[in-house]
């Protein structure tokens, strides 16, 4: 039981470590979150031009009197 503690205490330096991105952490994690951000903001603009281009094409069906 004793090695099982060994290596989980190793394991959580080895991630502290990681977090901590040798001190540059908090420059780092916000760039991560600013890119994510970006990413996810990008994504719902993108579903909601779709949406958008959607509905005024089925507007501009209904206006020709065509029936899908």
């Amino acid at each position: 039981m004793q090695e099982f503690w060994n290596q989980m205490h190793e394991f959580l330096k080895l991630m502290q470590e990681f977090f901590s991105m040798s001190g540059y952490a908090p420059f780092v994690w916000p760039a991560y979150a600013i890119a994510l951000g970006a990413l996810l903001w990008y994504a719902w603009q993108a579903r909601r031009q779709l949406d958008n281009a959607r509905e005024e094409a089925r507007r501009k069906v209904a206006m020709r009197g065509d029936n899908p």
